[in-house]
């Protein structure tokens, strides 16, 4: 076997053979409520309800309905190659207060976008009045879920607006927010502990599994994490099939097992990451099209 190896390996020097191409792979991965969108470099395709698709970029977001802002029936956006916001919404005429400077990343929410720029200054394009004017640099790890908004500051202090828990409900020391459900919130801490805060009858969110952790992401029932150690998964809180407040057992059939999961991304109805370089998604009812992605680009070509 050893000198089958050498040989192969002379042969590959003088050109009598080639080397195995590489698989094509998936870049990025976005959900939103019944899509999941993959991207190969800028170009992005979607599996699951229709979608606008606003041209090639980056940090693609997508949402319909009561997922969308106040007023529009679909909006999709990215970040085009200079690092601005490109959208398209429905209806036509929707108004886009787009900001206009060069951004590091985005996510968008019920009430608008929230952008960050390489030094971690907010722009905000929100039409609800009393979200806040966030001020200065260092913000980052922003997430939304439906018209609710979460990020943290430059001191590790989490910022949440939009209805449920506030800020103030959660420890500093915070590098990224989920929040399931608009009664509660789970905070990602330094130290890779992940605690939540619940307000009303959901204990389960607060019984989580051993860590540490070096992701988090949050649906409409489940919480999902990423261990630090092996990379694999760990699921906790209601299923996406019951009641608020209901007893029933964690989510442990709905996730995938084995280790070295990343890239975790949540909507509210499930969640995807990468495993060896390939795409799989979980989440509500199995058999949902937007689970159904192919874990690599379909090859093109005859």
């Amino acid at each position: 076997m050893r000198r089958l190896r050498r040989l192969s390996v002379i042969l590959l020097a003088l050109g009598c053979v080639s080397a195995p191409e590489s698989l094509p792979r998936w870049t990025d991965v976005s959900v939103a409520h019944g899509t999941t969108c993959l991207a190969q470099g800028t170009e992005w395709t979607c599996y699951g309800d229709d979608v606008l698709l606003p041209g090639p970029g980056t940090h693609l977001w997508v949402a319909n309905g009561s997922q969308a802002p106040i007023g529009a029936d679909q909006i999709g956006c990215v970040l085009d190659e200079d690092g601005l916001l490109s959208c398209v919404a429905a209806p036509a005429g929707f108004p886009l207060d787009l900001p206009t400077d060069p951004l590091a990343e985005f996510v968008g929410f019920a009430n608008g976008v929230i952008g960050l720029d390489h030094d971690g200054r907010v722009s905000l394009w929100s039409d609800n009045p009393t979200d806040p004017t966030l001020l200065g640099s260092g913000y980052h790890s922003p997430r939304s879920h439906t018209d609710r908004m979460c990020l943290v500051d430059s001191q590790t202090v989490p910022i949440c607006f939009g209805p449920g828990p506030g800020s103030g409900d959660l420890p500093d020391g915070g590098v990224l927010v989920a929040d399931p459900f608009t009664n509660s919130v789970c905070s990602l801490l330094v130290t890779g502990e992940v605690e939540c805060f619940v307000q009303g009858d959901s204990p389960e969110y607060t019984e989580v599994p051993e860590g540490p952790f070096v992701e988090l992401g949050a649906t409409d029932g489940p919480v999902c994490a990423i261990r630090a150690e092996d990379g694999s998964l760990a699921c906790w809180g209601e299923h996406w099939d019951s009641d608020p407040g209901q007893d029933v057992p964690t989510a442990a059939e709905h996730y995938p097992d084995g280790p070295g999961w990343s890239d975790l991304t949540c909507s509210d109805e499930h969640c995807c990451a990468f495993q060896d370089e390939e795409v799989q998604c979980w989440g509500y009812v199995d058999e949902r099209d937007y689970l159904d992605v192919p874990p690599r680009p379909p090859e093109s070509g005859p």
